[in-house]
């Protein structure tokens, strides 16, 4: 029982730390797979055209 116990408190604190990492990162990662996407759709779009 005890150890069930401290597996709840401990699980719920590492989530919310890795929440509020990944928001923070996100939006810089997110920016680099558009940015990537759009570079990979510029060279299909220039492949199909040649």
């Amino acid at each position: 029982m005890r150890v069930g116990f401290i597996k709840d408190d401990v699980t719920p604190t590492l989530p919310r730390a890795a929440f509020r990492y990944l928001r923070r990162v996100g939006m810089i990662e997110l920016m680099a797979a558009v940015g990537i996407v759009a570079i990979l759709v510029g060279i299909v779009a220039g492949t199909m055209t040649l």
